[in-house]
């Protein structure tokens, strides 16, 4: 089995498509040799991770790809994000339940405030890669029931 790195279409995503003697390099993959912007392997490389193939830029002069950090950052905050709403809607609904007790009530209050502080309050430059952006994960988004 071969690997080829390429563009999608005129997307600035990348994909990994896969051939061999049975199954040939597809026509749109031949266009992609011809004007020199495809990348072949005879494994894909390890650090290709498939989950962040929409962080990678490839470099054809130097042959390699590279990550994005912009889009490597706006695709962990995307997921923070969400992780954050679906933890909020869930407190919303404990807040009706604690009507009443008011030390509860100012627990919540201050967990819905560090979830809607994020995600603002983490540090992003020391994130480089795509395997210390997988490592990005809030406590207070696993914690933030127990803190109520």
């Amino acid at each position: 089995m071969k690997y080829a790195v390429h563009y999608n279409g005129d997307s600035e995503h990348i994909c990994i498509t896969n051939f061999n003697e049975k199954r040939p390099l597809p026509l749109f993959l031949k266009e992609h040799l011809d004007r020199g912007e495809c990348l072949f392997y005879d494994e894909i490389p390890d650090e290709l991770e498939l989950h962040w193939l929409s962080c990678y830029d490839i470099d054809f002069k130097e042959l390699t790809v590279k990550t994005n950090h912009k889009r490597l950052i706006e695709k962990v905050i995307k997921s923070i994000r969400a992780r954050r709403d679906e933890a909020l809607t869930k407190l919303d609904t404990e807040q009706m339940k604690c009507s009443g007790d008011d030390q509860k009530l100012a627990r919540l209050y201050e967990v819905k405030q560090r979830l809607r502080d994020l995600p603002d309050t983490i540090n992003f430059d020391v994130v480089r890669t795509t395997g210390e952006a997988s490592h990005v994960d809030p406590p207070i988004l696993t914690t933030y029931m127990y803190e109520i």
